[in-house]
């Protein structure tokens, strides 16, 4: 990668390597890296879609369900909640293993442990002949997945430059909307089927995943970010030419100076503690990234995924599997609109979209639950409305959830901020997957489709705080947003604000040695106050 920068420079090649059309085409190396870090996001859209499949399948009901009233299988409420909420738990020993393994293992080693735990959920699940072995294997996957998804996500950030970042984080929605409609459309094939294979064949397809990813992982490198952590300026270079394919030495050299000007980036680890996030500037920067996430699960996000297939067969749809593979497929769609939207409106102006958009459908199904439940109409508008919902979801909240997670804190902060946040999406799942059954279905609340109103009650909060709180982070370096944040600019500034972190203020030294020369980035304000 030296000689290609050198190569470049001497070629007088005058383009902007910066740019995001210029690593969309020439920077393999990131592009692949980005890919098989997707991969984590791949496996968790499978495992949560095709929980949502088997439920609704008749050899799912009679192995772990219980007798009705009339003397037929059935799956209660609680049956529900206990199988679709309780491997959420797993969440909480998997922030702590986030936290320290991350900045200590490193990323990608962190990534391995995950693989690993969600293989062996993975083969209890297939195996299950029960409700308490299928609960056991579903939380030990989820520890592998949340392990995973956090530190794929905080790798796929550190390593994409400011002009992809967007559409680096939101690949993983693409990766969880392709995960669904395979899942989905796997579901549909098998659930006539008589036999245990029913929801076995979709179970044990889930292995497959993470053993490719954790083979893949190998052509991965660390973070620059990681390795500056842990004093290794050599690896971290390294790292970065890795995946700056085509930079010159001087490009190189000032985005290796912006990244050494990251808050606490050199601190010793017992120094910095896990809960300075809820600590000074940290808090507004916890506070938001936790937000988008909690925000999205109140959206009747839920009825739209894992709990569609139970919803769609209540309401009276005529196949629920086939509608649910056609919203994955609607969902994805709206996954690949989101990517070119991230980076193109903005972070702040796509979450007023998605808000005012969602609160919209909300209301309008809300309002159909209140009609005839036998009417041909309402029910195919409801279907189509859920339809809608799906991908107006994926291209806006659904994206912004996961990048936002792993943009807005700080370096040294990030794994443990990540890890909280992913932490509180999977609690707040847990409650809004745990009480969703007791309101909505026939034998509980019985509230059905009117369940949305309460949901649009939450969008329209969303839509109150995005306005008057959130920040717009494209474009920026990480340095730059600590730079903002430490400056506590207020949210709607953020997009016009000039920080002292720019080119004016980045001198580039070139020294020789060893008969070559070599570039370094100088901070021309670190100087002056040193010269002074």
């Amino acid at each position: 990668m030296a000689q290609e920068a050198i190569a470049a420079a001497a070629s007088g090649d005058n383009r902007d390597h910066t740019t995001a059309r210029y690593h969309l085409l020439h920077n393999r190396r990131l592009i692949i890296s980005v890919l098989i870090l997707t991969q984590a996001s791949l496996c968790f859209g499978y495992d949560a879609s095709v929980i949502g499949g088997i439920l609704a399948m008749p050899a799912f009901i009679r192995t772990f369900g219980s007798v009705g009233p009339d003397g037929k299988p059935i799956l209660t409420a609680s049956q529900t909640s206990v199988i679709t909420a309780t491997r959420t738990s797993a969440s909480i020993p998997a922030v702590f293993a986030c936290s320290y393994f991350g900045n200590t293992w490193g990323r990608k080693k962190t990534i391995w442990l995950g693989c690993f735990s969600t293989v062996i959920g993975t083969a209890l699940q297939t195996g299950s002949v029960n409700e308490v072995m299928m609960t056991i294997g579903l939380t030990i996957a989820n520890f592998g997945y949340f392990i995973m998804v956090s530190m794929a996500s905080t790798l796929t950030i550190e390593i994409s430059p400011p002009s992809v970042r967007g559409i680096a984080g939101a690949m993983s929605v693409v990766a969880i909307g392709s995960a669904s409609v395979l899942s989905s459309g796997i579901a549909w094939g098998t659930y006539r089927f008589t036999s245990d294979a029913a929801f076995r064949i979709p179970v044990a397809l889930e292995n497959f995943f993470p053993i490719l990813m954790a083979i893949c992982m190998i052509y991965v490198m660390d973070s620059p970010t990681s390795y500056l952590i842990n004093g290794d300026d050599a690896n971290a270079e390294r790292s970065l030419r890795l995946v700056r394919q085509g930079y010159t030495a001087e490009e190189l050299a000032r985005e290796m100076e912006s990244l050494k000007w990251q808050a606490q980036l050199r601190k010793e680890e017992a120094n910095v503690k896990w809960f300075e996030i809820f600590k000074g500037v940290n808090l507004r920067r916890t506070l938001l990234a936790t937000f988008i996430g909690i925000i999205q699960n109140l959206s009747g996000s839920l009825f739209a995924s894992a709990y569609a297939t139970i919803f769609l067969s209540e309401v009276g749809t005529a196949n629920p599997f086939l509608l649910v593979f056609a919203l994955n497929i609607l969902v994805l769609g709206g996954t690949v609109v989101g990517l070119f939207l991230i980076d193109t409106i903005g972070r702040r102006p796509l979450m007023l979209i998605s808000f005012i958009s969602l609160f919209t459908i909300d209301i309008i199904i809300g309002g159909l639950g209140f009609g005839d439940a036998t009417n041909t109409g309402v029910i195919q508008a409801i279907a189509a409305f859920n339809l809608l919902f799906g991908f107006v979801n994926a291209f806006g909240i659904s994206p912004l959830t996961w990048l936002n997670a792993a943009e807005l804190p700080t370096a040294r902060l990030r794994n443990v901020t990540n890890a909280w946040v992913l932490l509180c999406i999977s609690l707040s799942s847990l409650t809004v997957g745990y009480v969703l059954p007791y309101i909505a279905d026939a034998d509980a609340g019985d509230l059905g489709a009117k369940t949305y109103l309460i949901f649009a009650f939450f969008m329209f909060f969303g839509l109150v705080i995005t306005w008057f709180y959130w920040p717009e982070a494209k474009g920026r370096s990480p340095a730059e947003l600590d730079e903002m944040f430490d400056a506590r600019v207020p949210a709607r500034k953020f997009k016009g604000y000039k920080t002292a972190l720019n080119a004016g203020n980045v001198e580039i030294v070139v020294t020789e040695k060893n008969g070559a020369e070599l570039a370094q980035a100088v901070n021309v304000e670190d100087k002056r106050a040193v010269l002074s």
